[in-house]
């Protein structure tokens, strides 16, 4: 915002700030930039005894026409103080601190001698000529009501715009000492308020008697016109006749806040009620929010905001920390890929070895009533659906690639007559699940919680020796798709004839068929590449991972996900009582882990070493 003049000029005040301290405040005389340029840079900065803030404190409240001089001077270096009106208010205080900023000085709040000298010598360096604002001439108040003035006082838009479009001073003043802008809200005319804003009309410019326009539609009641101020960014603390302010004003005629809503007035009077702007409380909510996005809202809105300035900057800054952010997280991600990779391909090496010990294929039982296995390969897949899968839910992305070891897997789902040996060795706490009167034997065990299934493995373990365990949710869809990319290990769809489920509906360009309302015997239908029966339909089948809503974050290296909803559990593969589509490989369900239904059963698996 500011000028090089402003900079190039530090010297000059560095000498300004070292003039002797019994000078009387404001005395008339500008130093000359020649004069100032032909002390040494040291011996300025030795001479120099007294900041600005000090000179602030000391100097008494500065007149009003050394106001309007310091506010010529600094709409001349290229700052916006407003007009000349030698009223020290918000944006002459704004401009006057940013001077101070970029000319290296100590803050103030007030104008001071020295500042005022600096600002002189700065502005003759520069080539700035103040005007009359420079001589103390009066204020525009003398000047004779125009155009413009006639046309906010009559509510002629057509005259309005017209002198505005001649070039008349926006916050030229008439005999009253009014300007445009104020005689367009005293009257309540929303249609010229509007325009005169536009036109840079300043709402903060006061009266003779202190009122600014605010402080007017206040006095009023013209809402209208209060919301248009408000999203301008008035200063609600300027202090008016007898030292109210329009704050004052607004809780004398609409009551407090409380009672204002009741009223239903419109968000800007609230706003007012409470001391803010909606300028204010946009330009508040953009800075908590902090990003580029937020201020670039702010601005849209409010372009000509009091905040404006500060907003812009602050989403230049903003856009520079997401520029960054991004930048991280780019190198983040890419360091994450090559871990990754490396990790794939440490154990694509590891499944290679191990499969040299298991070759896939090899069918296990460690007892009479255990479970029978099938080794299956070591392998990477793509875990996940395809976004445009028929029946695809949003749980079952992104989609990942997993690489796996070779491990054991039961050929069926457990059965009651595996079930039922725990409960004779002493183990899953001799419980009986319900068998529906579907039968018992080898009907896949229904009616147990994910808990009891946990206990079915635990009880195998002991008696075998061996690590026995649910398999992974990675590793049941490893399985279930067996070396396939489709929906299902069949192809694009699926049939009664090859799965279990009710076949009321049809998935893709399936036929309906069977609904046969109950599970049936395990390995009553073809098994996948891999060997395994089942792993479509009959009942839905318990695997150890916590419930998560998405992919992101999930272990890639085939182990359960025990972080998330752990107090619910995954399930796969659909059962008898599911439409196709949730028979998918990549489908999934979740059940807190003491729920037991009559559609939920689970197969094992065993690790291999």
């Amino acid at each position: 915002m500011a000028s090089n003049a402003v900079r190039t000029g530090m010297l000059a005040v560095a000498v300004l700030c070292a003039l002797p301290a019994g000078r009387p405040p404001f005395a008339a005389g500008a130093v000359s930039g020649a004069a100032l340029a032909s002390g040494s840079e040291e011996g300025a900065g030795a001479a120099a005894k007294v900041t600005l803030a000090q000179a602030a404190t000391d100097a008494g409240p500065p007149p009003p026409r050394a106001i309007r001089e310091a506010q010529a001077l600094l709409a001349g270096l290229g700052y916006s103080p407003g007009p000349a009106d030698g009223v020290w208010g918000l944006r002459t205080g704004q401009a006057y601190r940013a001077f101070l900023r970029d000319a290296g000085l100590p803050d103030a709040e007030r104008l001071t001698p020295e500042a005022l000298r600096a600002l002189r010598a700065i502005a003759q360096r520069a080539g700035v000529t103040p005007g009359r604002a420079t001589t103390g001439a009066a204020p525009a108040a003398a000047v004779a009501p125009d155009a413009l003035h006639r046309a906010a006082q009559s509510g002629d838009i057509a005259g309005l715009q017209a002198a505005l479009s001649a070039g008349v001073e926006v916050d030229a003043r008439d005999g009253r000492g009014w300007t445009a802008l104020m005689h367009a809200v005293n009257k309540g005319y929303v249609l010229l308020v509007e325009p005169l804003l536009e036109a840079g009309a300043n709402p903060d410019v006061r009266a003779p008697d202190g009122a600014t326009a605010l402080f007017m539609a206040a006095v009023h009641g013209h809402t209208e016109v209060i919301e248009l101020l408000s999203n301008t960014g008035v200063d609600v603390s300027i202090k008016g006749p007898k030292g109210k302010t329009a704050v004052d004003v607004a809780r004398t005629r609409y009551g407090d806040v409380d009672v204002a809503r009741q009223n239903g007035e419109p968000s800007a009077v609230l706003a007012l009620l409470q001391g803010e702007t909606l300028e204010g409380m946009a330009y508040e909510q953009a800075r908590r929010t902090g990003t580029a996005t937020a201020y670039a809202e702010y601005l849209s809105t409010n372009p000509r905001g009091r905040h404006a300035d500060e907003a812009r900057r602050l989403r230049v800054e903003a856009v520079e920390r997401e520029r960054k952010r991004v930048e991280r997280e780019r190198k983040r991600a890419e360091e994450k890929r090559r871990k990754a990779e490396e990790e794939h391909k440490r154990l694509a090496e590891a499944g290679k070895r191990l499969a040299r010990k298991w070759p896939a294929g090899t069918k296990l039982r460690d007892c009479k009533k255990c479970p029978e296995l099938v080794v299956v390969p070591p392998g990477s897949f793509m875990m996940g659906s395809p976004p445009g899968e028929e029946g695809r839910s949003s749980d079952e992305g992104p989609q990942h690639r997993v690489t796996l070891l070779p491990f054991a897997v039961g050929i069926h789902e457990v059965t009651f007559d595996e079930w039922n040996a725990c409960v004779r060795g002493g183990g899953c706490r001799k419980y009986k699940p319900d068998s529906e009167g579907w039968g018992r034997d080898r009907q896949p065990v229904i009616n147990v919680s994910w808990r009891d299934a946990k206990e079915y493995v635990t009880w195998l373990s002991g008696k075998t020796g061996e690590p026995y365990r649910l398999l992974s949710e990675s590793e049941w869809e490893y399985v279930a798709r067996a070396g396939t990319t489709g929906p299902f290990h069949t192809g694009a769809t699926i049939s009664t004839e090859q799965a279990n489920y009710d076949g009321n509906h049809t998935y893709g360009s399936g036929r309906k068929g069977r609904y046969r309302k109950k599970t049936v015997k395990v390995g009553s239908y073809p098994p996948n590449r891999f060997g395994l029966h089942d792993v479509h339909g009959n009942v839905w089948e318990w695997v150890e991972d916590c419930w998560n809503g998405s992919y992101e974050g999930a272990p890639e290296d085939g182990s359960a996900w025990e972080s998330g909803y752990c107090a619910r559990r995954v399930l796969r593969g659909g059962s008898w009582d599911n439409a196709p589509q949730f028979l998918r490989s990549a489908d999934r369900f979740g059940l807190t882990t003491g729920v037991r239904s009559y559609i939920a059963g689970f197969r094992v698996a065993r690790t291999l070493d």
